[in-house]
């Protein structure tokens, strides 16, 4: 099983220039541990735009191959276990 390592985003929209800044230190994965948004949506039984959202606010942590995104099993498995909440909009 071949490793190699990545840089970890948090979420938010942008340019290179102001892409969001690394969370951590790079961690090492597998490529069967990166799903992409529509598989990882498919995997959790959810729409890929309610993943979209959370990479937004930051709350789903996603890798850049280049344009490509990528979600790591393990930050799939984080999510389940802390859960997401409704954020109550006034």
């Amino acid at each position: 099983m071949s490793h190699f390592a990545v840089m970890a985003y948090r979420g938010s929209r942008g340019t290179r220039e102001n892409r969001p800044v690394i969370t951590g230190e790079a961690r090492r994965v597998t490529m069967e541990q990166l799903l992409t948004l529509k598989k990882a949506a498919i995997k959790l039984d959810v729409s890929q735009q309610f993943l979209k959202r959370l990479q937004r606010q930051g709350r789903l942590r996603v890798i850049y191959l280049g344009r490509a995104v990528r979600v790591s099993e393990p930050e799939l498995e984080r999510l389940c276990r802390e859960g997401v909440s409704r954020d109550r909009r006034p």
